[in-house]
């Protein structure tokens, strides 16, 4: 699953009570199976999300703007085990400013295309 709370989320609001307003995003990866899997990542970037606007441009690519070590690693994920990963994105790191409307938020976890979810984010004025 994918989260972006507020949302709505209104960029009002938002600029009301930080100087540099920002959204989070958080997504988790939940083993629902009966057996314990172990993810294997040749780097250590663990996720990626970017941020579409309504006609399906990025506006925002997580892995852009990250160097990530060239070190293999592995989570392993026991039944019922919650991976979570959770980033903030100043609004200001947008290629193009945050307009009311609707965007999509993408989310994928790193060497496993099949881990996606996105969700919705609808931006109030």
């Amino acid at each position: 699953t994918v989260e972006v709370p507020p949302n709505p989320l209104s960029i009002k609001a938002l600029k009301a009570i930080a100087p540099n307003p920002s959204i989070r995003i958080t997504f988790s990866v939940h083993n629902h199976a009966k057996k314990t899997y172990t993810l294997s990542f040749p780097t250590a970037q663990r996720w990626d999300f970017r941020i579409l606007n309504a006609a399906g441009t990025a506006i925002y690519v997580y892995s852009d703007n990250c160097e990530f070590e060239q070190k293999v690693g592995a989570s392993i994920v026991n039944n019922d085990d919650k991976l979570a990963y959770t980033e903030t994105v100043d609004l200001d790191d947008l290629s193009q400013p945050l307009a009311p409307g609707t965007y999509t938020v993408e989310t994928v976890l790193a060497n496993y295309p099949e881990m996606r979810a996105q969700a919705q984010l609808t931006v109030q004025p």
